[in-house]
C-alpha cells in the first residue's frame, strides 16, 4: 500500500483447516517501512491470478465473494 501503483509482496502463509491462510512475516519485514493491506498474522482467503504469465495466489478478504466485493490485494 502507499506505493502509488498496485504492488504485490511475496510472503509465506500457513494453510488453515478451513481453507483460509494465516500470513507469515518474511525475513526483514519492517512494519515501519512497508504498509501491507494484510500484515503478517492476518487471516485471508486466496484467489489464483496470473502475474507475469505465472500463476500466483493473491490474498483477499475473508468475506471476498468473488463478485460483489472489490478485489483486495
Amino acid at each position: 500500500m502507499d506505493e502509488g501503483t498496485e504492488v504485490f509482496r511475496p510472503t509465506e502463509a500457513e494453510l488453515l483447516s478451513d481453507g483460509c491462510f494465516k500470513l507469515l512475516p518474511i525475513e526483514g519485514y519492517d512494519p515501519d517501512d512497508e504498509n501491507w493491506e494484510f500484515p503478517p498474522g492476518s487471516i485471508v482467503r486466496a484467489i489464483e491470478r496470473k502475474l507475469d504469465g505465472e500463476k500466483a495466489l493473491i490474498a483477499v478478504r475473508v468475506d471476498y465473494d468473488g463478485d460483489k466485493n472489490e478485489l483486495s490485494v
